[in-house]
């Protein structure tokens, strides 16, 4: 209950002002004899607007399209697999990811690259075309992995020489590493061949 100090005021005032600060209204001031009073306000006034919308202040008007340009591939072999990487400054072999690795033949110049994405990230950890003087070599002690030499792989955005070994974890992982082996190798003759075939096509073109 408000406290009101009665000696301020007339004993008819104490009571009036007593009263209505009991009551549900707010006393404003005194003006004269009387009491200027005002309702509370309506709690009902001050509370959020929970429905308020936002417009977007950019407007996007055209879907952006991102190409990785294994639309215009065809999946040759998907195995997942675990790749190594030889690192020369130690003189040992570190995991480079753990993912699907992938032969893909291009459809209109045919020709072959690895493509490995890692679990959950999707980041490339291998990326590189097949040429006619690529070799797999078994690994030592193991019948399911393969170890390559590799000119320029561009995973990590610029041609970078690698020695890679690749292994193979599924149940069936030396049947799988045999597939993956013919693929390969009937790749690095593809690449042979194109890579033949391009002195006549030039010496054609001038002949013409």
């Amino acid at each position: 209950e408000a406290q009101i100090d009665e000696g301020l005021y007339s004993r008819q005032l104490y009571e009036e002002m007593k009263r209505m600060a009991t009551s549900n209204v707010l006393i404003v001031g005194v003006k004269g004899l009387g009491v200027e009073i005002a309702p509370w306000p309506n709690p009902e006034q001050f509370q959020e607007d929970t429905h308020a919308t936002f417009e977007p202040v950019v407007r996007l008007t055209e879907q952006v399209v991102t190409k990785t340009h294994e639309e215009d591939e065809d999946v040759l072999v998907k195995q997942r697999a675990k790749l190594f990487r030889f690192e020369s400054t130690t003189s040992e072999w570190k995991e480079h990811g753990t993912g699907d690795v992938r032969l893909l033949q291009h459809k209109e110049t045919k020709k072959v690259r690895v493509l490995m994405r890692r679990d959950k990230t999707l980041k490339i950890c291998a990326n590189h075309y097949i040429t006619n003087d690529m070799k797999l070599q078994p690994n030592v002690g193991s019948d399911r992995s393969w170890v390559c030499k590799v000119a320029a792989d561009i995973s990590g955005g610029e041609p970078t020489a690698e020695t890679l070994a690749i292994r193979f974890a599924n149940k069936d992982s030396e049947w799988f590493a045999d597939e993956y082996k013919v693929a390969f190798e009937a790749a690095a003759v593809i690449a042979e061949t194109k890579e033949d075939a391009t002195p006549a096509v030039a010496a054609e073109e001038k002949k013409d």
